[in-house]
């Protein structure tokens, strides 16, 4: 009940000022019968989810404790926290991120690249409902996506919008003023839904691509971000 299936996705190649965006790729259909091809699930679900199965499983969750250091031997791993703690296990998964400190503790370097670009997300209600659809507008400074949501606890229609801009530009939109902020959203989401209303604070984060040189080390296995942090474009394929 918690997860919005996509039953359909647009993209097109165009420009914001475009009165008409033609479509020039589509995604659609099931999987399996009644299996929609994918489904769009908020993180704070996932985050509850993980956490529930985490205690049916009597996995032992630290919060607040920050990594001081880890040493290794031939048969594990010595993990030691901020407040004098040690933890022993035979193998330490680091999966903190792409700014990953157990991976930069481990001596693993990375390639980086920075796009020069930020991404922008933001809840927004809408007047009409989305049928599951969700868009991709490839524009000159980014792509501007529309992901479905669940409808809100009132019924509101929803949606997940990921827009990426050049870095000077989305934090000037992020720090500006609000009517200013919807006023650009608009006109990239377009009327197509009825008016727009958005719903959270929008936040941006800077875009860039970061590769570990290895993904394993003594005693250490990195995995997601800390791996490989990539622009979330490239994410979807």
């Amino acid at each position: 009940p918690q997860a919005q299936a996509i039953t359909e996705m647009i993209i097109t190649d165009s420009r914001t000022a475009d009165p008409v965006r033609p479509v020039f790729l589509t995604f659609g259909g099931e999987v399996a019968p009644g299996e929609p091809f994918a489904h769009m699930v908020a993180n704070k679900v996932l985050n509850g989810a993980l956490r529930a199965s985490a205690e049916r499983l009597g996995i032992d969750i630290i919060e607040g404790v920050a990594v001081q250091g880890f040493e290794t031997n031939g048969s594990g791993i010595t993990v030691h926290l901020a407040d004098g703690a040690a933890l022993k296990a035979r193998l330490l998964v680091a999966a903190d991120g792409v700014n990953s400190k157990l991976r930069d503790m481990a001596g693993i370097k990375t390639v980086k690249w920075e796009y020069g670009q930020s991404g922008i997300v933001c809840t927004v209600a809408h007047e009409r409902p989305h049928n599951g659809r969700a868009e991709e507008h490839f524009l000159p400074a980014g792509p501007f996506a529309t992901l479905p949501l669940k409808p809100g606890e009132d019924g509101t229609n929803r949606s997940s919008i990921v827009w990426v801009e050049r870095t000077p530009d989305a934090e000037k939109l992020v720090a500006g003023d609000d009517l200013l902020f919807e006023h650009e959203l608009e006109q990239r989401f377009g009327l197509k839904l009825g008016e727009i209303r958005v719903t959270d604070a929008p936040r941006a984060w800077p875009l860039g691509l970061t590769i570990a040189r290895a993904f394993v080390a003594p005693r250490i296995a990195l995995a997601g971000d800390a791996a490989h942090g990539i622009h979330p474009i490239a994410g979807e394929c």
